[in-house]
């Protein structure tokens, strides 16, 4: 207590007392003590400069040989750290309960959002074989699947997204994007959906095409803007969702708003946390993984920004985050036509080589782009691919799978490229990630498609390599 021997000697013990005990704490003491027994106990006390400390003490009374008590003997132990480790495995402890909480509604959470579209999926497509079905209930059924289909992938992008950032494999692939051209993207994605909720959706831009051209990750950024701007459709019954962009000095802030529920500052910064929503697991009426606003954060803070919203129950919801400005030197290219407007001449057969395993994908593959007029060869592996090619001068464009038996899809195409360095190589894959695009391009790949993919995804990736003569 940073006493001498000399400061105390001959002292009253109260120097030692605390100051802030309770009265009824000593008169139990001394009733403890008068009748024969120790008392022990734990309190904070303060040391010689004032500073509070805690301490376990215990103190005895001393009887002489009538038995009548003639002294007290105290014995004082500083346990602070003791206080100060027993606390934090109460916290780690609590920590690691709510974390396995968070995980056990988590991995509910996504068996609910992966069984229910499979359920729909399972069901309307055996309800297809329904004899005598109705054209009008066919396409209703089937629009159901492709609705539950998209679902599901959703599910799974976010599962391997957050899993790509806990490994720290996420990277950052800078490229000139048009903000304005993002924006408006994003605004026609999501039309459909607001008006059917009688939702106003508006975008502004702030700034002319020129000035909106910046250095930045396009694919992370539309995933941000995209999903925000699909929560605040999802959370709005009524009014409007506005969004857009503007500059801030050195830094690009952009701002998603809406006239939804809104949510409490209580949950601010909860539901930035991986595994949590607003709504209890109970009483969940919008869905969702639970992932989409931390990898969103996760994103945002990979491009070098942040973050934030204002929200309150009833009031909508203002999402706000910023990314620095990176300006670039704009190269003048010649006009390159879009997908749609490409064509491929069809007095000429192309022949395409499809270069792929699962039986299943090969006959959506051939379902596709036989009906589009081209002639279909097919390479059950990488080394069959390889050999395909030798023989077949005809063959105008490949269609690659990575993931194969005998030689995969990268070392086929690089065995490809040594003797026909000018044929079009499209790699077609389930890997997603911006690495997994990298790595085909790298071995010799001039674009990629992942799967699932659509027809007009295919047709559209296939025009752009083989163009009308």
């Amino acid at each position: 207590m940073q006493y001498t021997l000399g400061e105390v000697k001959g002292k009253n013990p109260r120097i030692f007392k605390p100051g802030h005990v309770p009265p009824e704490e000593f008169e139990n003491m001394w009733a403890t003590l008068h009748a024969g027994s120790t008392w022990i106990t734990e309190h904070q006390n303060r040391k010689k400069d004032g500073t509070l400390f805690w301490e376990s003490v215990t103190i005895s009374p001393l009887v002489d040989d009538k038995g009548n008590i003639c002294n007290y003997i105290r014995i004082m132990v500083d346990i602070t750290q003791k206080k100060k480790d027993h606390e934090a495995l109460i916290n780690a402890k609590e920590k690691a309960e709510e974390s396995d909480r968070l995980k056990a509604a988590f991995l509910n959470n996504i068996s609910h959002e992966i069984r229910t579209p499979m359920n729909a999926i399972n069901g309307f497509s055996g309800l297809l074989n329904t004899p005598g079905l109705a054209p009008g209930k066919i396409n209703e059924y089937a629009e159901i699947i492709i609705r539950s289909g998209d679902q599901l992938v959703s599910v799974i992008d976010d599962i391997v997204s957050i899993a790509t950032i806990e490994a720290g494999q996420e990277k950052i692939n800078e490229q000139e994007v048009n903000l304005n051209s993002v924006c408006r993207l994003v605004h026609e994605q999501f039309l459909l959906n607001a008006s059917e909720k009688d939702i106003v959706l508006n975008f502004k831009p702030s700034v002319a095409d020129a000035e909106a051209i910046v250095l930045t990750d396009k694919t992370k950024l539309m995933q941000v803007i995209s999903n925000l701007v699909n929560n605040a459709v999802k959370f709005t019954d009524k009014g409007s969702v506005d969004f857009g962009f503007h500059i801030n000095g050195n830094e690009l802030e952009f701002h998603v708003k809406d006239t939804g529920i809104g949510i409490s500052s209580d949950f601010h910064t909860e539901i930035f946390k991986r595994f949590r929503q607003v709504e209890d697991e109970n009483n969940r009426h919008f869905g969702g993984s639970g992932l989409g606003l931390s990898i969103l954060k996760a994103y945002i803070e990979l491009l070098g920004g942040k973050i934030w919203l204002t929200s309150g129950p009833g009031e909508g919801s203002a999402f706000c985050f910023s990314i620095p400005l990176k300006r670039t030197v704009m190269i003048k290219q010649a006009d390159t036509p879009s997908s749609s407007g490409l064509q491929i001449n069809r007095e000429i057969t192309e022949t395409i080589l499809v270069a792929e395993d699962e039986d299943l994908n090969y006959m959506l593959l051939k379902e596709y782009l036989s009906k589009e007029g081209f002639q279909i060869i097919r390479a059950e592996n990488g080394a069959k691919a390889v050999g395909i090619c030798k023989t077949n001068p005809h063959i105008s464009l490949v269609l690659m799978d990575i993931k194969m038996p005998v030689m995969n899809g990268h070392e086929a195409t690089r065995q490809i490229r040594e003797f026909r360095p000018e044929l079009p190589i499209i790699a077609q894959t389930a890997y997603s990630t911006a690495d997994d695009r990298d790595e085909a391009i790298n071995n010799g790949c001039l674009d990629f498609i992942s799967k699932p993919f659509t027809k007009d995804q295919v047709i559209s990736k296939i025009a752009e390599y083989i163009k009308s003569s």
